[in-house]
């Protein structure tokens, strides 16, 4: 009987419309009366359970509480009431007494601590309702990471069911400091095992994907996971990269974006994307990796989902740093590695920001081409992938000449990796053309002095030819022949490719086989 009264009453609190300019004083004054005497009795009822611990009273009791707790707090912000400072005994995190004052910090202690030795006590989600009204009760007076809101989250993640955890994730987040939205989402990944495709059917809700702090940390973490499985004294790539960024760090610029970049934060960043990038330069290993550890390809399968792309410059440069050294460390899986070119690409070819440059420039973008063509063999868009590659490591000087060297012997296999620089080389000669007839004064001076354009495109293109010139034609060599041929009438220029003229009809036949090459040769 005591449990349906409580059920009742704590519906009744939660559906009377109290804090409104329409109720009359008179019955917000009997209201308040109620209230008090409420109170009398729930302290009453409270001193008994400190001692007789009872289940489904229990659950009853904090039920009750936490209505009786929202009413207050709703009264207290609609009347304006002052903020009520806190003190060291509300860093107990099971000490409610903030809002609900009337039980001693020592007996709300026992009674949390009570239902947390009892793990099948069906009050334990009732105390989890209880920590969280307490972290948003002293969100706007607390200082700090370490205030009792942190203290009270801290303790309830070490205790939480991950189901409950999983069902009020979109209600948490927006109330953790950024070390305990990584918790969070940690906790939630180790529950599901492996198997993480349960997130796909989270990511078709806005509030999630909106979040940006989930977003991003549920990526990070989802790449140490996958780290932390291949991980092998042989060859650790991807856990050293993901080991110089501190995701905290990255959740705080993010949120700091909404308002003003967090510069100091975004230095420091800054630094790690350096280090990272060393890390790739010095270990990065064109060999296929022969590792026997395995992961569910469901880890990548949700990352491929998430809109990484809308993520700052910076955060979005740490992910596709990332992504290269778990490419690095992984056994050959078509599938996944399609998956992770697929996110890379999206983030390079962003026209809202310029990840691509600040991703690629630092690295040996020479034999980060070669790496990534060798892995994405069957992934479909490869060479719009490769020619984004290129034309961002043409903007910078070092970067440039690294790319330029590793294509400039090329083979029969790998001659439309060359082609692919020869175009983009071309159309940088051609813009810095357009800007000098047009006497821009705003040329971009750091495409302008990266590369010996002349120079290095007579280069390359003599490097081809020999190949065009001994193979016989074919579908693989159409893209490069139609490079080279559209060069030489172009540009009016005899690259010694006189000869290449006279298999103009067999390539011609190709055409038909390959219509957009075709086009290309055609043009």
């Amino acid at each position: 009987m005591t449990e349906i009264t409580n059920e009742l009453l704590r519906q009744l609190l939660f559906s009377v419309k109290i804090a409104d300019h329409s109720v009359p004083d008179n019955i917000k004054s009997k209201f308040n009366v109620l209230l008090q005497d409420l109170k009398i009795i729930l302290e009453k009822m409270g001193t008994v359970l400190v001692d007789d611990h009872n289940d489904r009273l229990l659950k009853s009791f904090l039920d009750v509480c936490h209505a009786s707790g929202a009413v207050n707090l709703m009264i207290e912000e609609y009347e304006g009431s002052p903020m009520k400072p806190i003190n060291k005994q509300d860093l107990v995190p099971f000490n409610f007494s903030y809002v609900h004052p009337y039980l001693p910090p020592q007996q709300w202690k026992r009674i949390g601590d009570s239902i947390v030795d009892h793990p099948n006590c069906t009050a334990h989600r009732s105390l989890y309702k209880m920590m969280v009204q307490k972290v948003e009760a002293v969100a706007q007076v607390e200082e700090g990471s370490e205030g009792p809101g942190t203290q009270t989250a801290r303790r309830l993640l070490s205790i939480s069911d991950p189901q409950w955890l999983w069902e009020e994730i979109t209600n948490l987040a927006p109330l953790f400091q950024a070390n305990e939205v990584v918790q969070l989402i940690t906790t939630l990944i180790e529950s599901f095992g492996n198997d993480q495709d349960r997130w796909l059917s989270l990511l078709k809700r806005d509030e999630f994907v909106e979040n940006r702090r989930l977003v991003l940390a549920l990526a990070l973490k989802l790449l140490n996971k996958v780290a932390d499985i291949i991980g092998n004294e042989h060859n650790d790539l991807g856990k050293e990269v993901l080991d110089e960024f501190k995701i905290e760090d990255l959740l705080e610029y993010e949120l700091s974006l909404l308002i003003t970049e967090d510069e100091s934060i975004a230095e420091e960043i800054g630094v790690c994307i350096k280090t990272a990038k060393k890390i790739i330069n010095n270990n990065l290993n064109l060999e296929m990796a022969d590792n026997k550890k395995l992961f569910d390809a469901s880890f990548v399968r949700v990352l491929h989902f998430l809109p990484l792309h809308h993520f700052s410059v910076l955060s979005q440069t740490c992910l596709s740093l990332a992504i290269i050294g778990i490419l690095g460390q992984m056994s050959p899986n078509p599938e996944v590695y399609n998956l992770l070119l697929d996110i890379l690409f999206r983030m390079i070819k962003n026209p809202a920001n310029n990840t691509g440059q600040l991703m690629v420039c630092g690295l040996n973008s020479g034999i980060l081409l070669k790496f990534i063509s060798q892995r994405g063999v069957s992934y479909p868009t490869l060479k719009p992938l490769i020619r984004a590659i290129c034309k961002e490591s043409l903007n910078d000087k070092k970067t440039a000449k690294k790319l330029i060297k590793a294509v400039s012997k090329p083979t029969v296999e790998d001659v439309w990796q060359t082609s692919l620089v020869i175009e983009e080389v071309n159309q940088l000669k051609q813009k810095k053309k357009v800007d000098n007839e047009q006497e821009t004064e705003d040329v971009d001076s750091a495409i302008q002095p990266a590369v010996n354009k002349d120079e290095s495109l007579d280069s390359l293109v003599r490097s081809v030819i020999p190949i065009l010139e001994s193979e016989s034609p074919s579908l693989n060599l159409l893209p490069t022949y139609a490079v080279i041929l559209r060069l030489h009438f172009r540009l009016e220029k005899d690259f010694g490719s006189t000869s290449l003229i006279n298999k103009i009809e067999d390539y011609l036949r190709l055409c038909a086989l390959d219509p957009e090459q075709g086009f290309a040769l055609l043009d």
